[in-house]
């Protein structure tokens, strides 16, 4: 360190020391000695000064008084304001400052904060007077006990701006006061230890919004349901498990079901599964708890409080087991059970009768298995559209039905076709041209088998249609066809002629060679393999 700078620096510490001097020879001793203790009393000494002497051009009391009532014009507030810091300046406390008609009210008026009151020496009560609100208290930095001194309320701190830590320390009784939720404790780390120090028992905290199951991590369940003087059911709604309840409380599963627990909520509880019927629960209840047919049959339920639409049949008879002969004692049909897999060979072990089973989807070989033919189940009283709707194909009913019958019940052509029927039995019936033509079938093959006019009429073509087919046809006065002749389209030559008679059948044929020359007449031999239909004329 050179010369210079160790000359500056002692300079800088004179100077420092001879700051001190004068701070501490100044009017300001007697207001700093007031900021020191904010309850000490003013010196004897200070008492004696003449206020006289202090004051160079003191306020007039009275205009102070009207400064206070009124609203002061912006004149009277600069003088006002102007005034009180000169008195200031020379030293004046705060009870001096109020003895001349200073009071907090008036220097609030000339805009002096509530901090620099505070500096002055003015109370807490002063300023709460003075109309003060308790947040400017506050920043101004009074303690939570002086503000109570000065008239504020417990609960006005928290309005304040208190949080709990700051204010932990008042007494019990304020400190309830104050109006805290739990919410305001938890956001604030205060334990529930400290609390139960503050005197607040398990009521009051579940009052100011602590739940039974957040105190359960502080006290058992059966302290608080007795100091909460809490029933089971709002143990319940306050969170505790059908399991906690009987583990801590030894509450019974028909006490906690009085209480509102559901069957879900005791599942998981030990409870066995006779237990759950024999405290009442229906059904309904332990089927939506998770229950399985089979879990409510080992319960004693019997299947007469089981049947859809609780459980299904199927869960019954295969998870559950019921027996058929069960089922048929509450007279569920054969059909039903049949509709949801049981076979008609144990339906009739079961005791089901033939006339049970009206209405099936069987097979054959199902009949079969049960000793059962279709003429039985015909003679029983079973009908074809039964048969047919059990999807008994056609071929097997051929032999106890006729084909009109079968076409009667709703078979087409084309399912007759498949069940066996040869095309010459098929255009023995009525209003089957239309089918046939769908079908390929074609006037050729149909005037080979020696059709009927009919036939030819059914199959919906004009007389030009039939020309330009090839087909001449003539026609009898009544308007009946009377013959039909087939021509080669390529040499115009005749080929076929079908001759019919009133009753619209065919009654000859004659037959031409390549040059049309007719080379055969005959008529027709094959009868009907069917009944004389009844045939309508056109």
């Amino acid at each position: 360190m050179n010369l210079k700078s160790f000359i500056a620096y002692l300079l800088m510490v004179l100077i420092t020391l001879l700051f001190l001097l004068i701070f501490h020879l100044c009017p300001w001793e007697i207001q700093n000695k007031e900021l020191i203790s904010k309850n000490r009393k003013l010196m004897q000494e200070e008492k004696n000064i003449p206020i006289g002497q202090k004051l160079d051009n003191p306020i007039e009391a009275s205009s102070l008084q009207h400064f206070s009532e009124k609203t002061p014009d912006l004149d009277a507030l600069q003088e006002i304001t102007r005034e009180a810091k000169e008195l200031i300046k020379k030293g004046l406390s705060a009870l001096e400052l109020k003895q001349k008609g200073y009071t907090a009210n008036i220097l609030k008026k000339a805009h002096f904060s509530a901090q620099k009151l505070k500096q002055l020496g003015y109370k807490a009560r002063d300023l709460k007077t003075a109309q003060f609100k308790i947040k400017a208290l506050k920043t101004a930095g009074f303690l939570p006990e002086e503000l109570l001194q000065a008239g504020f309320l417990p609960q006005d701190l928290k309005k304040a701006g208190y949080l709990p830590h700051e204010l932990i320390n008042l007494n019990n009784d304020i400190f309830q006061q104050i109006g805290y939720k739990a919410k305001d404790f938890k956001r604030d780390f205060i334990s529930l230890e400290q609390l139960e120090k503050k005197g607040y028992t398990i009521f009051n905290l579940i009052q100011v919004g602590y739940s039974p199951l957040e105190l359960s991590f502080r006290y058992t369940i059966n302290k608080i349901k007795l100091e909460a003087c809490y029933n089971l059911l709002q143990l319940k709604k306050a969170g505790f498990s059908a399991k906690e309840l009987i583990l801590y409380l030894g509450a019974t599963p028909q006490e906690l079901k009085d209480a509102s627990f559901s069957a879900v909520q005791l599942r998981y509880t030990g409870l066995s599964l006779y237990g759950f019927k024999s405290i009442g629960y229906t059904p309904e209840e332990l089927k939506k708890a998770g229950f399985s047919a089979k879990d409510l049959k080992e319960m004693g339920y019997p299947l007469q409080e089981l049947i859809p639409p609780l459980y299904s049949l199927k869960q019954l008879l295969q998870e559950a087991h019921f027996s058929l002969e069960e089922f048929k004692e509450l007279g569920i049909p054969a059909q039903v059970l049949n509709q949801n897999g049981v076979p008609i060979s144990q339906l009739k072990e079961a005791g089901y009768l033939i006339e049970e089973l009206k209405g099936f989807k069987f097979s054959v070989q199902e009949l079969k298995d049960v000793g059962y033919t279709l003429e039985e189940l015909k003679e029983k009283g079973f009908s074809l559209e039964q048969f047919l709707f059990a999807g008994i194909k056609l071929q097997n009913l051929k032999t106890i039905y006729t084909l009109e019958e079968l076409r009667n019940a709703g078979s087409n052509i084309k399912e007759l076709q498949k069940g066996g029927y040869t095309l010459e039995e098929l255009i023995q019936l009525p209003n089957v041209g239309l089918e046939l033509r769908d079908l390929k079938i074609t006037l050729k093959q149909c005037l080979e088998l020696n059709c009927s006019s009919r036939l030819i009429k059914e199959f919906g073509y004009s007389k030009e249609e039939l020309k330009r087919l090839g087909f001449l046809v003539n026609f009898f006065p009544n308007g009946l066809i009377k013959s039909i002749t087939q021509i080669n389209l390529q040499t115009g030559k005749k080929m076929r002629t079908n001759f019919f008679d009133h009753s619209l059948e065919t009654c000859l044929i004659n037959l031409y060679d390549s040059l049309g020359r007719l080379c055969k007449t005959y008529k027709p031999t094959a009868k009907k393999l069917k009944k004389e239909l009844n045939l309508t004329i056109f």
